[in-house]
């Protein structure tokens, strides 16, 4: 009897542990499926992320891209200060809140009601200050703005093209024109600041050359001498001293004209303005000559 229990415990520990084995088994077997799943799942979450992740760079090089043209398009432009214009509208905005801070009916005789009239005075002179602001810059924007052709703005702002050649053909033809000698004068201190240390020489020749035009002989030396002086290998040096011979003669200073001829003559033996020294200097002689016959009949 008890080799019979002694079995049959056995057995029942044998049965015991085959379950557990059998159990542990499964459980590893669930383990890995889940782990497997997992992976998975993760690897095509991995793989969205990687996506998303690649169209937010995209995105953002996209934004980069555009800011660095807009800042480099900014920087081409007139630098234009709004600070005066955002001072205004606070100083607005603060009046405002001041005036509805206040109660008109509790205050009434203290004085309230003119104060507020005076704020609103000065609401509207802050408001004319603003409109005013917003016409020059909107003058300044279109400023901004290329022109084709050398042009003239309503109110008399001069205008240029890029093209630096296009623009001093076009001045020079203004000028000769003598159609407004300031404006040619604004056209060329413009073209100076436009195109800096390009054609330094003309720009200091034409402008005398509007002096020259207006009559206004005196200045026009004035511009004239600065070529002798600063630009001495300026293509325009020879016609320089033409034009300050003619502007000489007109203000009565023949003997002085006929001696920056000379010199003329001397340093362009091959001058390109032959016959129009001949023509003024038979004009000085011939001046010279009418000068000595009204002297001798007055004696």
């Amino acid at each position: 009897m008890k080799s019979f229990l002694r079995l049959f415990s056995l057995v029942l520990i044998s049965m015991a542990l085959s379950s557990c084995i059998a159990l542990k088994k499964d459980v590893d077997i669930a383990k890995a499926d889940i782990k497997a799943e997992q992976n998975a799942k993760m690897k095509v979450l991995g793989q969205k992320i990687t996506q998303e992740v690649a169209k937010i760079t995209k995105r953002l090089d996209e934004i980069e891209k555009t800011l660095k043209i807009d800042k480099k398009a900014q920087e081409n432009k007139i630098s234009l200060s709004f600070t005066t214009l955002d001072d205004l509208k606070a100083t607005i905005r603060a009046i405002n809140n001041r005036i509805d801070m206040v109660d008109v009916n509790a205050q009434k005789g203290n004085g309230v009601k003119e104060k507020i009239a005076e704020l609103e005075k000065k609401i509207e002179a802050y408001k004319a200050e603003n409109e005013k602001l917003n016409g020059e810059l909107a003058v300044k924007l279109d400023d901004l703005k290329p022109v084709e052709n050398f042009t003239i703005t309503e109110n008399g702002r001069v205008r240029l093209p890029d093209d630096i050649k296009k623009s001093y053909k076009q001045l020079v033809k203004f000028t000769r024109s003598n159609s407004d000698g300031v404006i040619a004068r604004k056209a060329w201190e413009l073209f100076s600041t436009k195109f800096k240390n390009k054609r330094k020489c003309d720009t200091v020749y034409w402008t005398g050359e509007t002096y020259f035009l207006e009559k206004s002989y005196n200045k026009a030396i004035e511009y004239f001498s600065q070529i002798d002086s600063k630009y001495s290998k300026c293509s325009k040096l020879e016609a320089s001293y033409l034009r300050t011979a003619e502007s000489l003669h007109h203000i009565g200073k023949g003997a002085v004209a006929l001696k920056v001829l000379k010199v003329m003559k001397m340093k362009y033996p091959k001058t390109s303005f032959k016959n129009d020294i001949k023509a003024l200097e038979k004009k000085i002689k011939k001046g010279g000559k009418k000068s000595k016959t009204k002297k001798t009949t007055k004696k």
